[in-house]
């Protein structure tokens, strides 16, 4: 084997390497969480068919301990060494030749490994040869709808992770079960010896076609591929198909504290965008750091144990372990068939969208006590795919929700097994969502609408809008689908709404006949005619009584409607002269708790306070919630609203006394 790059011909147009931009750092997390999403992507892809259990990855990472010393990368790396050095190649920090080489491994197994005829050098769309798209062509691929891949350019997750834009495959397929190796080096345009040098480098065997044409093949000598193996410590051997990837000199970066490749960070990466299809038993993943003497193995039966086993080490975020806590709970909890099914109208088949009345009244309700309760339900919604060509074809995707407090996250979006991470979709307050789409005509559509990194849907392209009618719509009803969800749920009795969200003390104005408050009269300097601010209102049922009192506000009573177990949350602001008193509310006016507000609570017990928000459970017939402390002279706004219902279970008589949820 040897480092074969070749001479720019004159008109040759220069055209630099620009792939690995659509990795940065803005489309996803750091260059540690891009190679697990990418390389995994394409392990499930590259299933086998007929393969039993579960796709499995193996990372392994050398460290400084396991770094390969100059005397034995030196077979690997000779002839390449100018290239490395030479002027506007797109390397910022090459290499040294007497320096050790950190790499990292990540192979899969149960997989097809790198298939095809490797003379190809053409592209031939029919032909489906992974090998020449993997080594040969860029921006071209032979997946297909059903393929969670589209953009022909993950591989470019490779070279971005090394300092030299190197990477080594090492693949055994059925056809070659001993296996072959070939290396890739992508740099740009650069000058050697005076002459304009191409990009791309391959370390392989040269074989002549066409006569003075060359043609970079893979070596298949044993000899070579057992040192290989041995040199970068590759578990893979003979019979075991699919593919090995090195990253030589890996980018671990200036800052120890920051590796983008350390194993918790791709550990991490791969709890976070793997999950489902780990805990549906098709996926597992074993972090293999150097040394060590119990590596981190993923999968469905270890998951619990080994993310308690990271979030040990005190590296991840509370925010991070809580936002996957919340998902991993509610996919268990799916996959444990303990999810309520409930199933929408189809959309109109002409265009998405919700239908006249949303979701039906006794749905509603049924979806109400479900989610209040705790429960996991699962809403399954119908729409249709509408191709340009004239296909019409239904599909159906999956929302998953469950209620979880203080929970403020966006929904988790999964097409088929991969997790679309930045899909702009309102946050759910309260609750936590996976939307699931399965393999069908609505996930060929998403996929068709993902950028190269797959955390988007986006219906701007060209491609896209000529090929689907309404995309655009499509995405926006499935991107938008729970929190609409929920809208629709809690939206039964308008007129009761109006009533229950808004309390204005300082001018709450009359209510019509028709539950409408009147409007005010536009003329300056004539009185509101209605009732003085003063007078409370009437409770309606369900509806506690909301009172102005001296210095603050009671809310209470014991209308027929208000249960016990009924969770009521109470926010307060000063009314300010333009724009929303609750977005004006800054934490030096007042926050319950500080000790100038006074609390009394009757009939009742505190759920939670955060700034000027009060929750509070109703535990008996009647229940009074009396505040007062805030500033006379201004106006206080108040809100409260209805969260649902906690049940408060009997303590056992060994805990008299004692009240447990």
């Amino acid at each position: 084997m040897k480092w074969i790059f070749t001479k720019k011909l004159p008109g040759e147009k220069m055209r630099n390497p620009i792939s690995g931009a659509f990795f940065s750092s803005d489309a996803v997390d750091h260059a540690g969480r891009a190679l697990v999403r990418e390389s995994i992507q394409n392990s499930l892809d590259a299933r086998a068919v007929g393969a039993t259990g579960p796709v499995r990855v193996r990372i392994y990472v050398s460290g400084k301990a396991g770094a390969l010393p100059p005397a034995k990368h030196k077979r690997w790396f000779e002839g390449v060494w100018p290239h490395y050095r030479s002027t506007n190649n797109g390397l910022y920090r090459a290499p040294l030749v007497d320096q050790s080489c950190e790499f990292l491994v990540i192979e899969d197994f149960q997989t097809t490994g790198l298939t095809g005829n490797q003379e190809q050098h053409e592209d031939e769309p029919e032909s489906k040869n992974p090998f020449f798209y993997f080594y040969r062509a860029e921006g071209a691929t032979p997946k297909s709808a059903g393929s969670l891949g589209r953009w022909g350019i993950g591989k470019q997750v490779f070279p971005r992770s090394s300092q030299a834009q190197t990477f080594f495959g090492y693949s055994v397929t059925d056809a070659q079960p001993n296996g072959f190796l070939m290396g890739a080096c992508i740099l740009k345009y650069h000058e050697l010896n005076g002459q304009t040098i191409r990009p791309d480098g391959y370390c392989a065997e040269e074989r002549a076609i066409y006569g003075d044409q060359s043609l970079a093949m893979p070596a298949s000598d044993p000899e070579v591929l057992r040192s290989f193996r041995s040199d970068f410590s590759v578990s893979r051997q003979p019979g075991q198909s699919g593919l090995s990837i090195v990253v030589p000199w890996l980018d671990c970066g200036t800052d120890e504290t920051k590796n983008d490749f350390g194993s918790e960070s791709l550990l991490l990466a791969a709890l976070q965008d793997y999950f489902w299809p780990i805990l549906h038993g098709k996926l597992s993943v074993t972090i293999e750091p150097f040394g060590a003497a119990t590596p981190y193995t993923l999968d469905q039966q270890s998951f619990s144990e080994t993310f308690t086993r990271l979030c040990s080490t005190g590296r991840v975020d509370v925010k991070t372990v809580r936002r996957i806590q919340s998902l991993v709970s509610l996919a268990n909890s799916v996959l444990a068939g303990e999810a309520r099914q409930f199933d929408l109208p189809p959309c109109p088949p002409s265009k998405p969208g919700w239908l006249e009345g949303g979701v039906p009244d006794s749905m509603q309700t049924d979806l109400r006590l479900a989610l209040g309760s705790g429960a996991t339900v699962t809403v399954n919604a119908r729409l249709t795919v509408r191709i340009k060509s004239g296909a019409e074809l239904e599909d159906t995707f999956a929302c998953h929700l469950r209620k979880i407090d203080e929970f403020n996250e966006r929904p988790c979006f999964i097409r088929d097994g991969i997790i679309i991470s930045d899909v702009k979709s309102p946050k759910l307050h309260g609750y936590s969502a996976i939307v699931h789409i399965q393999n069908g005509p609505l996930a060929d559509l998403l996929g068709d609408s993902e950028n190269p990194a797959h955390t988007e849907w986006q219906s701007s392209s060209q491609q896209f809008k000529e090929k689907y009618v309404y995309g655009g719509v499509v995405i926006e009803f499935v991107s938008t689908f729970a929190s609409e969800l929920l809208k629709q749920i809690f939206s039964a009795n308008k007129e009761l709404d109006k009533a229950l969200l808004i309390d204005y003390f300082s001018d709450p104005g009359p209510e019509a006949e028709s539950g409408k408050p009147e409007k005010p009269s536009p003329k300056k300097g004539k009185e509101n005619p209605g009732i003085p601010p003063t007078l409370p209102r009437e409770p309606v049922e369900g509806r506690p009584r909301l009172d102005k009192i001296g210095g603050g506000f009671r809310l209470g009573g014991a209308s027929p409607g208000v249960k016990s177990g009924s969770v009521f949350r109470i926010r307060a602001a000063y009314e300010t002269s333009k724009g929303n008193a609750f977005k004006a509310y800054q934490k030096p006016d007042f926050y319950f708790g500080d000790g100038f507000l006074s609390v009394s609570l009757e009939g009742c017990e505190e759920v939670e306070s955060k700034l000027n928000a009060l929750a509070v459970r109703v535990v008996g017939d009647r229940f009074n919630v009396a505040v007062t402390g805030f500033d006379p002279n201004r106006d206080l706004v108040v809100k409260f609203d209805l969260l649902g219902l906690m049940t408060v279970k009997e303590p056992p008589a060994s805990q008299a006394g004692e009240a447990r949820e």
